[in-house]
């Protein structure tokens, strides 16, 4: 809109001026394109049954060596959130 509005007109402030209109209008609004994708519907996961049943496993790395090691493997149980 800035931009077909930039072609017969310029002032001072016409940037936030369009911005706003645009903002203000319900019209604009109601037909402004989603460039986002739908979200699909979330699902949860299990609870599990006992201790460590169920684990996550991340990795945390490249750092800085120590010892030669760049890297820091987190376990994690999904029942106690024990580490």
């Amino acid at each position: 809109m800035l931009e077909l509005v930039k072609r017969n007109y310029w002032w001072l402030g016409i940037k936030e001026d369009v911005k706003k209109y645009i903002q203000e209008c319900i019209k604009c609004q109601q037909n402004k394109i989603q460039h986002q994708k739908k979200s699909e519907e979330l699902y949860p996961l299990d609870i599990p049954q006992g201790l460590w049943q169920e684990i996550s496993i991340n990795t945390i790395g490249l750092l800085s060596k120590s010892n030669k090691m760049d890297a820091i493997v987190v376990i994690v149980d999904r029942f106690t959130k024990m580490i």
